[in-house]
């Protein structure tokens, strides 16, 4: 487990006192502090992948193990980056 000390060197310079312990103390309680505001289900019916998205089912290959198997992933791209829609080399 990542200890406090450890993840301030990680974390935004420029926040408040007080921000910068709200931003702790929400740390601390994480993930049991993780709720309905995180997430939405407004978009579920759009063909579109959003950053952040979660999706289960996903087929994953770790290689060199060829074996496919299903995961949970959250998408770590920014959505204009792969939207469906832009035009690629490969």
């Amino acid at each position: 487990m990542i200890g406090l000390d450890e993840i301030k060197l990680y974390l935004p310079k420029y926040l408040s006192e007080n921000s910068e312990q709200d931003l702790f103390e929400n740390l601390k309680g994480f993930p049991q502090n993780i709720d309905s505001r995180m997430y939405t289900s407004r978009h579920l019916n759009e063909e579109v992948i959003f950053q952040g998205d979660g999706i289960e089912g996903f087929l994953v290959v770790n290689l060199p193990d060829r074996t496919i198997k299903d995961a949970k992933v959250v998408v770590l791209s920014n959505t204009c980056d792969i939207d469906l829609n832009n035009v690629r080399l490969h």
